[in-house]
Formats: C-alpha cells, sequence, structure tokens
C-alpha cells in the first residue's frame, strides 16, 4: 500500500489530503524490484520495526518475531485492538481489499439482553472450540470448519473421493476465481477413542499453493460465449470416464466428457420453464411453472427437484408429472440428491443445511445453523460427509447416515 499526499486544491494551502493507494503485484520478484526503488519505510515505526528494505519484506512470522507487540500487549501497554490490528496489518490483510479485509474473534456470546455485564463469564463464548461446537448436537453433527485466507465465497464444491483414487480430493472455487484442491484423508477413524492426539489428523487438509500464498485466479471452463455460471460432475466410473456439464449466463449447456451411464441432463434457462433435453440435444420434456426456475436436480429414479425463485420446491416424474411440491422458508442457493433420488439436501441464505423425503417433500432434519450462508454442496462417494460452500470463505463438513431415516432402520433399531 502507498500513500500519496499532496494539496487537494490549491498548492499554496496549508491543508494536506492522504490518499492510499494498495498494488496487487503478480509475483515475490517484482515487490522486491518496487521496495528497493523506494524510500525505506518499513512497514510502520510504531511497531517497533527499523524502517529497512529487509523489513518491508519480511515474512510475517520474521515480522513478529522482530517487533515488540507481543511483550507491549502481555504488559497493558496496548489495547487488544491494536494488538489484532498489528497481526492482521503483518499477515497482509488491508481495510483496501474485501478479500483480505481485517478479522477479528467472535468474543460475546449473549446479544438478547439490553444490558451487557462484562464480568459475567456466561456473556463470553467458549474460544476452547470453533463458533459451531457449541451444543452436543453441533459436536455430534460438525466434522469441522477449514477456512480459506481469500475470504471470497465458495461458489463451487466437488467431492472426488472414489476408492482406487490415488490423490482423493476436495475440490473449491471461490467467487474471486481462486481454485483449489484440498487433499482428502476420509473420516476412517475419525470418531474413534482409541486414537491419540498424535494420530489425530483432520479429513481435509488445505491445498499447500493457497498456504504457500501462489493463489492464481483461473477461468476453469472455456468454449461459452458469457459468464459459466455452474458446472456439473457426474459420477466417475472404471478409466475415469465421466460427464463435465457446463452451463452459462447465455442459458448454453456444453457437455465435456462422455458416459454410457446416464441417458439424459437437465437445464434451466434465465427466465422460462424447465426443459429436459437427450444427450444428443432433443428436446424431450418441457417442465410448465409460471416461475423461474433457479436449481435443478435428476435422479436415476427418472425424478426431476426443481427449486423455483418464489421458494417453491416441485417433484417432477420423468413424463413431467407433477408429483408433489412445498415451499421453503429460505433463499436457497445449493440443492443436492442422494444416490438413490430418495433424500434431498438443500441449504442457502440462512446457512442451514435440511434433509428432505423426496417422495413427499417432508423434512427430515436440519443440522445446526452456521454463521453464514451456504452457496454450494457437495457429498462423498460414501455419503458419510457432507461439506457445504460458505458465503464467508469457508467450508463446513457435516457427518451424515441417510439409513436413519430409513424405515427398515428405524423399525429394526
Amino acid at each position: 500500500m502507498l500513500q500519496l499526499c499532496g494539496d487537494e486544491s490549491d498548492p499554496g494551502s496549508s491543508q494536506r489530503f492522504v490518499a492510499s493507494v494498495m498494488f496487487n503485484f503478480v509475483d515475490a520478484a517484482t515487490v522486491k524490484k518496487v521496495v528497493h526503488a523506494l524510500p525505506r519505510v518499513g512497514v510502520g515505526t510504531n511497531f517497533g520495526l527499523p524502517q529497512t528494505r529487509r523489513i518491508s519484506l519480511a515474512t510475517p512470522k520474521q515480522l513478529l518475531k522482530a517487533s515488540n507487540m507481543t511483550q507491549r500487549w502481555q504488559k497493558r501497554e496496548i489495547s487488544n485492538f491494536e494488538y489484532l490490528m498489528f497481526l492482521n496489518t503483518i499477515a497482509g490483510r488491508t481495510f483496501n481489499d474485501l478479500n483480505q479485509y481485517p478479522v477479528f474473534p467472535w468474543i460475546i456470546s449473549n446479544y438478547d439482553s439490553e444490558e451487557l455485564d462484562l464480568t459475567l463469564p456466561s456473556n463470553y463464548r467458549d474460544l476452547s472450540k470453533t463458533p459451531l461446537m457449541f451444543t452436543e448436537q453441533m459436536q455430534q453433527d460438525v466434522i469441522m470448519v477449514l477456512k480459506f485466507p481469500s475470504n471470497s465465497p465458495v461458489v463451487y464444491v466437488s467431492a472426488h473421493t472414489q476408492a482406487g483414487l490415488s490423490n482423493p480430493s476436495i475440490v473449491t472455487v471461490t467467487a474471486n476465481r481462486i481454485f483449489s484442491i484440498n487433499k482428502w484423508h476420509g473420516l476412517t477413524g475419525h470418531q474413534s477413542s482409541s486414537n491419540t492426539e498424535q494420530q489425530y489428523q483432520l479429513p481435509v487438509e488445505i491445498d499447500p499453493v493457497i498456504v504457500a500464498n501462489l493463489m492464481h485466479r483461473r477461468q476453469i471452463v472455456f468454449g461459452h460465449r458469457d459468464v459459466v455460471t455452474c458446472v456439473f460432475r457426474s459420477e466417475s466410473y472404471i478409466g475415469g470416464d465421466c460427464y463435465i456439464l457446463s452451463g452459462s449466463r447465455d442459458a448454453t449447456l456444453l457437455l465435456w466428457y462422455w458416459s454410457g451411464k446416464h441417458c439424459c441432463i437437465g437445464d434451466t434457462q434465465n427466465d422460462g420453464p424447465c426443459l429436459l433435453h437427450s444427450v444428443s440435444g432433443e428436446l424431450l420434456r418441457v417442465f410448465e411453472n409460471s416461475q423461474r426456475p433457479m436449481l435443478v436436480q435428476t435422479s436415476s429414479e427418472g425424478h426431476c427437484v426443481i427449486y423455483y425463485s418464489s421458494g417453491q420446491v416441485c417433484v417432477y416424474s420423468i413424463n413431467g408429472k407433477l408429483l408433489c411440491d412445498t415451499h421453503i422458508e429460505d433463499n436457497i442457493k445449493a440443492m443436492l440428491l442422494s444416490k438413490d433420488g430418495q433424500y434431498l439436501l438443500c441449504g442457502g441464505e440462512r446457512g442451514v443445511l435440511s434433509v428432505w423425503q423426496v417422495h413427499d417433500l417432508k423434512q427430515l432434519f436440519t443440522y445446526p445453523g452456521c454463521d453464514a450462508a451456504i452457496r454450494s454442496m457437495a457429498i462423498t462417494a460414501d455419503q458419510r460427509c457432507i461439506i457445504t460452500g460458505m458465503a464467508s470463505g469457508s467450508i463446513v463438513l457435516f457427518y451424515n447416515d441417510f439409513n436413519r431415516w430409513h424405515h427398515e432402520y428405524r423399525t429394526r433399531y
């Protein structure tokens, strides 16, 4: 960030203005050249750091070690806010970039009382737990939360976790087009009490490229005449063959890879009915409705589930007959069917993941609410883990067991 000082109106005036300009360089080599071309400014004398070029090029860990801010905070010479702003600054966060905006911990848990007594421990949240782990239900249903440094909404997530893959992964794409391949370790033994702390391993490991701050913005799919708004990948089979279906804002679809498993695909337009085509492009069905279709899911059983802009969810047969419908009090942003097509997963602006029975659209279960909207969703190959992409720039992993709602399972157990 560069500060420019000058006279706003009259060169002879004593009034001065200060403007901040932020530059986003392509690599570290360019940054080094710029730093050596500018005067020695460092990162700020109020942090107890010298104004040298070496300090300007230091890593966050080096800056923390070289400064005296931690000691000053421990001696209560600076406030919590000042210390947190120092940590945000050396981490590269700034008020000039919404994707790298300063972050602060969530401390208060009482938002209902008109007067807040700061001496009561009950008014503060338990900092030993993440914000999603306050109740027993949350600890049972939520596996983990993985936060990405960009803070940009995770608009796409897919689970490449089929058995036999040499490098299983969770792929995510954020709104600012950061593409990451996060290693999937699986849930084996995750809840086992016999595992020692040293053996404990989180199911997902963040992409090392993201950790190293080597992020690149990429256009994932090419070939459309407008912005790509959605991508769908079918299951992978022997040999890795699958469908990659991409949709664009101009209401066009492109089918990228061949798989003989499915015989038809669904698509929506910006305005108008939902259409069902064959793989060759032949129009098979028109699902008539006066509302605008927003999300579409099709099952191997021949059911088509459509979410409309008014909040209505409709289930159609492959012949276009309306089987059932309901209204959801949420702005749904992500929708997913189980492999057998019996269960529907929904998530939206309220940050709540819910499970529905498809044949009558009865709501079966609601997971603990998250602190941000759900923007995308995926499920692992074994269907034991549901992954939601959040508007806060994180993914949340939920435990899942469709058997708990199966009639035979409930009758037996």
